[in-house]
C-alpha cells in the first residue's frame, strides 16, 4: 500500500516562519534551530545585533560597498589594521556572540576560498557544521530581525541626513517635554500593568513579546483617553478614532517627518 501523503503537513511547512513567529516558537532554517530571544537577554542581544545593521555604503569604499554583507563583515575584520576604523574588530566578535544567543550552540566558524590574489571566492557560515553562502546568511538576518522585533530598513539614507531626522526628533521630544523610556523603564511599566514581579515579566517575555505588549499597552491607553472624551460629548474629532485592536504598520524611517522641507521638523532645529 502507498504511502499516504499528508497536505497538512505540507500546508505546516509552508507556512512554518509565521507559526513560529505567532507562537513564539523556534525557527528550523537547514536544519539549524533559531529562538526567539528570552528577555533576560535584551541588552547583550541589542549590542549585539548591531553586527547586523552595519551601513556598507558609508565605508565609501568602492570594493567594500560592493560585497555581499556577509563578505563584508568577514572581509573588513580580517583586514581591520588596514583600515582607520576600530569598529570593524568588533563585527565578527559580536556576530558570533549574537548567533550563539539565537541558535542556543557555539559551533560556529567561516569556510572561505580565495583567489590568488587572495580576494574571497568563496565565504560561507558554518553553524553546527550546516554551511550558509551569502544568499542563505541574508535569510538568517531577516529571521533573526523578525524573531525580537528589529526594526531595520537596508534602504539608502546619508549619513547626514539620518543625522538631521535624528535631532529633528529629539527637539521635537525636548519642546514636547517627553523623555524616552529605557528598557528598565519599559520593563517596570509592563510588570505593574500586568500586575507581576519583574522577575516574573523576565523570566516570561521574549524580546518580541515584550516590544508587543508594550505597544498595544500604549495604544490601548491612548485608545481609551480618546474614546473617553469623545463618549462625554465634550470632544469631537476630525477623523475616526483607529480601533486599538489593529495591525502594525509597517516601519518608515521617514515617519513623523514632513515631507514639505520648508515645514520639515529637519529644519526646526
Amino acid at each position: 500500500m502507498d504511502e499516504k501523503i499528508s497536505f497538512l503537513d505540507i500546508i505546516s511547512g509552508q507556512f512554518a516562519f509565521q507559526k513560529s513567529l505567532t507562537l513564539n516558537q523556534p525557527y528550523e532554517y537547514k536544519g539549524v534551530a533559531f529562538y526567539p530571544v528570552e528577555l533576560e537577554r535584551v541588552i547583550e542581544f541589542n549590542a549585539c545585533v548591531e553586527s547586523l545593521k552595519v551601513k556598507q555604503e558609508r565605508t565609501n569604499d568602492k570594493k567594500l560597498m560592493k560585497m555581499p554583507y556577509l563578505w563584508f563583515l568577514v572581509y573588513v575584520f580580517e583586514n581591520k589594521d588596514n583600515y582607520e576604523n576600530q569598529e570593524f574588530g568588533l563585527y565578527i566578535p559580536l556576530l558570533f556572540a549574537l548567533l550563539e544567543l539565537v541558535t542556543r550552540q557555539n559551533n560556529i566558524d567561516f569556510r572561505i576560498e580565495r583567489n590568488e590574489k587572495g580576494d574571497f571566492k568563496k565565504c560561507m557560515l558554518v553553524l553546527d557544521g550546516v554551511e550558509f553562502d551569502y544568499k542563505e546568511f541574508k535569510e538568517i538576518r531577516r529571521i533573526i530581525f523578525e524573531q525580537s522585533a528589529v526594526e531595520h530598513s537596508d534602504e539608502f539614507l546619508n549619513a547626514d541626513a539620518e543625522k538631521a531626522m535624528i535631532e529633528g526628533r529629539l527637539y521635537e521630544q525636548k519642546k514636547s517635554g517627553y523623555i524616552p523610556p529605557t528598557i528598565e523603564n519599559l520593563i517596570d511599566i509592563l510588570a505593574m500593568y500586568l500586575h507581576m514581579s519583574v522577575d516574573e515579566l523576565i523570566s516570561t517575555f521574549t524580546i518580541r513579546r515584550f516590544y508587543n505588549f508594550v505597544r498595544y499597552m500604549s495604544v490601548f491607553e491612548d485608545w481609551k483617553l480618546l474614546k473617553g472624551g469623545e463618549y462625554s460629548g465634550m470632544v469631537t474629532y476630525k477623523k475616526p478614532i483607529p480601533h486599538w485592536i489593529s495591525g502594525k504598520s509597517e516601519h518608515d524611517i521617514f515617519a513623523d517627518q514632513n515631507t514639505d522641507y520648508k515645514n520639515s521638523n529637519l529644519f526646526k532645529i
